[in-house]
């Protein structure tokens, strides 16, 4: 075998490493970690990874490659291993002949599926289980091992610490940050509304938001939690009658709306919502500024995402609630 092959075979190994590193112990609700601005959760992350190798694949046997998502992240991760796999035993076939050279791999799909393993461990840290550091010239790679069990750490970095920023480059640790100063990871407004089940079903069926608590008991549901992307919602039903923020004078510099949710491109934020969200839709502007909205009306809240000229680079989706609602 030529050494240039070799060395791809060491590389498919160092992918399979860095990947199992990205994943070992992640929590469940990681594979469909959705950090918005359509960026791959980790379910599609891998299916893509696998859809790489696959495509590398055909490089050496002709075809074409369209693998279809798998139902569950597990059965994703062990397919992507066993393409690994193949292409590894590829790369020592002496009967295939490559259409494109060995350079060619390391700098296309080799590269590509690598920059991918490094977005699963970035994706870690957002989500709030960071993958910690090692130095990985030490790491147990062998080219014989391409699947999903993976050595741990030989080198670890013993300066790592899940609440620690990264240090500067150099042999010694700098940071360059305020290491004594806690980072606030985000911020979950706490709703007074009148019926929570209702409010639950309202943000799950209607904003697309996944339901993460309601109880205490089944049969007593006063307090729930929602949540979607970095987007995270509290709700409780108190003896105190919700005041509906659309009732209130914004003649008196009184906002409207008690959260507003960061999208992509609020122009396009009810179309993705399901067709029950939207009765009925119309223009509607600011007293400030020509903001283009598309407000979506619904029994129990009114959805409106504005953006004026000097606001559209924010893309700012803001909610008003409704008698229903909050």
């Amino acid at each position: 075998m030529l050494q240039s092959r070799r060395l791809l075979q060491h590389f498919l190994a160092a992918l399979a490493y860095r990947t199992q590193k990205a994943l070992r112990d992640a929590p469940a609700a990681f594979a469909d970690f959705d950090v918005g601005s359509n960026v791959r959760t980790p379910h599609e992350l891998v299916w893509h990874m696998t859809g790489v190798i696959g495509y590398a694949r055909t490089m050496l046997r002709g075809g074409t490659f369209e693998p279809p998502r798998l139902d569950t992240f597990d059965a994703e991760v062990a397919r992507f291993h066993d393409t690994l796999t193949a292409l590894r035993d590829d790369f020592a076939d002496p009967t295939l002949t490559a259409t494109i050279s060995d350079e060619q791999f390391l700098q296309g799909q080799l590269s590509d599926a690598m920059t991918h393993a490094g977005q699963l461990a970035m994706l870690r840290r957002l989500f709030g289980s960071p993958v910690a550091s090692e130095n990985f010239i030490h790491a147990a790679v062998d080219s014989a091992n391409v699947g999903r069990n993976q050595a741990q750490p030989r080198a670890p970095d013993t300066h790592w610490a899940p609440h620690l920023p990264p240090p500067a480059p150099g042999p010694t640790v700098k940071y360059t940050r305020d290491v004594t100063r806690t980072r606030i990871g985000g911020s979950s407004p706490f709703l007074i509304v009148r019926d929570v089940p209702a409010s639950l079903a309202f943000y799950r069926d209607q904003l697309g938001f996944d339901v993460t608590f309601e109880g205490p008991e089944p049969n007593d549901i006063f307090f729930g939690i929602v949540n979607r992307g970095g987007a995270q919602i509290l709700m409780k039903a108190v003896d105190v009658e919700p005041v509906p923020n659309h009732t209130r004078d914004i003649g008196r510099g009184i906002a409207r709306w008690d959260a507003f949710i960061s999208v992509p491109d609020p122009d396009a934020l009810p179309p993705s919502m399901p067709r029950a969200a939207s009765r009925s839709s119309s223009r509607c502007a600011t007293r400030t500024t020509a903001c283009a909205a598309l407000r979506s009306r619904t029994p129990t809240a009114t959805c409106c995402s504005s953006a004026g000229p000097a606001e559209r680079r924010r893309l700012k989706a803001r909610r008003e609630c409704g008698r229903d609602c909050h």
